[in-house]
């Protein structure tokens, strides 16, 4: 019975339509309404608050209104599934895409803005991770490097977008106008933690082909191989400098080689 009752009361609490109280126990008439609608509207505007802290630029860029309808709209499509709400919203950006794709239109830079505040989201509750060292992987036989598999920092988290959405998002963090941004080219992002401070890098596109490839578990010498077709020129040794250097890879494994 009880059961029951919460699931008639989260059900209400995440209708669009008008709420009954007497449907969940909480009395009958206009008054008892009017008290669980009010209540419905706390909950709904305070878990859009939540979405709004973890997305504070989409938010600016929408306006209150926007936001709040949409906000609305994601909450009872996608209500919480957990206790923790630092973790609430994973669903957003693409929902958002969906919603403003509606009738063919073109859903903007919005929801890759989106990507990118889950992203740093992310990468700031991920896990801690020391960096491999490069003077530990310069003792190992120069031979087997093609063979090497680096495991990617557990905040690791890798964007490609159409738009400049990097210059979008530090253009609006500081109150300014993006619209002179978007005719500019897309961006391909690294975000990660290496430490303390969530950072966002932009990559080429042989450095995202790079990471992206290492990051699913494929070895050094076939993600050099995507990089070099991805990008004409591309410096494999200075980009693996400078992302071990940065913090990108926690470890890694050598296949044993065969007798």
């Amino acid at each position: 019975m009880l059961a029951e009752l919460q699931a008639a009361f989260a059900r209400t609490l995440l209708s669009a339509d008008t709420p009954q109280a007497e449907c969940v126990g909480a009395g009958e008439g206009s008054r008892a309404d009017a008290r669980l609608a009010i209540y419905r509207n706390n909950v709904i505007g305070s878990l859009a608050g939540v979405l709004a802290a973890a997305f504070p630029l989409t938010h600016k860029l929408m306006g209150e209104d926007n936001w709040l309808a949409m906000a609305a709209d994601f909450i009872r499509a996608h209500p919480p599934r957990e206790a923790h709400l630092l973790v609430y919203g994973s669903e957003l950006p693409a929902f958002l895409a969906a919603g403003l794709s509606e009738g063919g239109r073109d859903p903007g830079f919005l929801p890759d803005l989106a990507r990118l505040e889950w992203a740093r989201v992310e990468a700031y509750h991920a896990a801690d991770g020391d960096p491999v060292l490069p003077a530990v992987l310069a003792e190992l036989p120069q031979d087997r490097l093609p063979d090497l598999k680096l495991v990617p920092h557990p905040s690791l988290r890798l964007i490609t977008s159409r738009w400049p959405v990097e210059a979008i998002w530090q253009a609006a963090a500081a109150g300014e106008d993006v619209r002179p941004l978007l005719g500019a080219a897309g961006q391909a992002l690294l975000v990660l933690r290496p430490v303390a401070k969530v950072e966002t890098r932009l990559l080429s596109p042989g450095e995202f082909t790079f990471l992206r490839t290492l990051a699913d578990g494929q070895s050094l010498g076939a993600a050099a191989m995507a990089a070099f077709e991805a990008e004409a020129g591309f410096g494999l040794q200075e980009a693996l400098v400078t992302h071990l250097a940065g913090g990108v890879f926690t470890g890694f494994t050598l296949a044993e080689e065969t007798p």
